[in-house]
């Protein structure tokens, strides 16, 4: 049972981190993978506890704010609180493509 249920988690994970971006998302409570391609992320409603791979602390941001995460890490992100709603708007890297902002 515990099995299926983090098969099903696992596999929406990576059905959420493969949508083309940019896209807007409204988090549900759950832990979303950004990836590892790096990319922009802006949080449009709410506050964001924001993990980043190889990196001492975790970040929180507030609605409004944004960072751009080198690809080679994976980042996760959850709201800051449970049942907080949250919404951001993540745009993935592409292959060879120069951020400009």
């Amino acid at each position: 049972m515990v099995n299926q249920s983090m098969r099903k988690s696992q596999e929406s994970a990576m059905a959420w981190e493969a949508r083309p971006g940019p896209f807007e998302h409204a988090l549900d409570g759950r832990v979303r993978s950004l990836g590892r391609r790096g990319g922009l992320l802006r949080v449009l409603e709410g506050r964001v506890w924001l993990t980043v791979e190889a990196v001492a602390e975790d970040r929180v941001l507030l609605a409004g704010e944004r960072i751009h995460l080198p690809a080679g890490h994976g980042a996760w992100v959850e709201p800051w609180e449970p049942g907080q709603r949250v919404r951001i708007d993540w745009r993935r890297q592409r292959p060879g493509e120069a951020w400009v902002e």
